[in-house]
Order: structure tokens, then sequence, then C-alpha cells
């Protein structure tokens, strides 16, 4: 195997044990904050209304919808599209891939070209339209490495397409820890490590905004007690 070949088989399992390891201490910090919840004051909804409601914020992102309807499209277009995709991807990290995999193909591409723009929409109406000068490192850095992952993707797909079967062979050996030739495209290699950059940013953002939303539910509900006494 070429040292190329070698330092990329190394850097993504460097890569694998930061996420793990990243996934691993967010499940320490929820069972630490488990308990700051459990006195959690209710007041005259139901737990079950309560739930409702932070299921709302957290894949329909209400409260969003209620202060910015226009950033609101962008955003939740883009998350949505952001699973579709990586959902289709599944293909080439499973043998035998499950029918579902295949029916979801279509939707999947549809939401591959819905990406960028949806990316590029959010970035202008942060920063043209609202005039939000300051927006975060780490979220200009987040939203670049997806847009150069989606905008490879395409050029994979309609430019320089590799060959899938090598590319299918290569990612199932890196999960069965029996890594295999990497496939000959820079193309490739390059969406590759954008993707192996952009990994360990994913347990923060996924595991942060649960509890986020349950904080932000939780003061609403303990600013109606103070109205209401």
């Amino acid at each position: 195997m070429r040292t190329t070949g070698i330092i990329l088989i190394a850097a993504t399992y460097s890569v694998y044990l930061a996420f793990w390891i990243r996934i691993i201490w967010h499940f320490i910090i929820w069972y630490r904050a488990a308990n700051a919840f459990k006195v959690y004051p209710l007041s005259s909804k139901t737990s079950l209304d309560m739930l409702a409601l932070i299921a709302a914020d957290l894949f329909l992102f209400r409260r969003l919808f209620i202060s910015n309807k226009l950033l609101w499209i962008g955003s939740w277009t883009f998350h949505l599209a952001f699973v579709l995709v990586l959902f289709q991807h599944l293909r080439f990290f499973m043998d035998p891939v499950p029918s579902i995999i295949f029916v979801m193909q279509p939707i999947g591409r549809a939401a591959g070209y819905v990406l960028p723009v949806s990316l590029v929409y959010i970035f202008g109406l942060k920063m043209i339209r609202e005039r939000q000068r300051y927006v975060s490192r780490l979220n200009i850095l987040v939203m670049s490495l997806i847009f150069l992952i989606s905008a490879s993707g395409f050029a994979l797909k309609f430019v320089a397409r590799p060959d899938l079967v090598q590319v299918k062979a290569f990612m199932i050996g890196i999960l069965r820890f029996s890594p295999e030739v990497v496939p000959e495209s820079s193309l490739f290699l390059f969406h590759f490590l954008m993707v192996l950059f952009l990994l360990p940013y994913l347990p923060s953002h996924v595991f942060t905004a649960p509890f986020v939303t349950i904080e932000a539910t939780k003061r609403d509900e303990e600013l109606n007690i103070l109205l209401r006494d």
C-alpha cells in the first residue's frame, strides 16, 4: 500500500477514535446534567405537553420559526437535506444494502441539490439581508466544510466519477478494520478528507442541541410561573 494510503487510513482511524471519544464524553455530560432536570418545574403543563414542546423545538425548530421565519426555512431545509444525504450514502457502508436504502436513493439525490443551495441561503441571509456581521468561526468552518463536501460530491458525480466498487470496498474495509487499497481519485481523496475534518464537530452539535432546548423550555416555564405569581 502506498504511503498516501497508509497516512489516509491512519488519519481515518484517528478521527474515528476522536469521534467516539467525544460521543462518550457528551454522554457523560448528559448523565451529569440529568440530575439538574429532575427538579424541572412542570407548572400547569403535563409532562406530555412539555415533551411535545421539546420535540417541536428539536425537530421542527419551533423557536426559530417564531423568531425568524425566513431563517427557519433555510435552516430546517438544510438539516433535512443533510440527514437525507447521509442516509443515501449508507449504501457505501453496508453489504448487503437494505431495500429501504435503495428506495431512498432518488430522495437523497434530490436532497444533494438542495443542500448547497440552503447553505448559501442561510449564509447570505445572516451576512447580507439581516446584517449579522458576527458569525462564530466554528459556524463558518462547519458551513464551509459542508459546502466543500457538497461541491466535491457534485464533481465526483458529474466531472470525475470514481470507481464506485473500489470506493465501497475501501469504505467497508475501513469499518471492518481490514483496509483496502485507496481509490485512485484525487477528487475522492479531497471529498473524503473534508468529511474527516467535519466528523469531530458533529457530536457537539447533535448532543448539545437537546440540552439547549430543554434549558430554554425550562426558563420559559419558570418565567410563566413568575408572571402568574
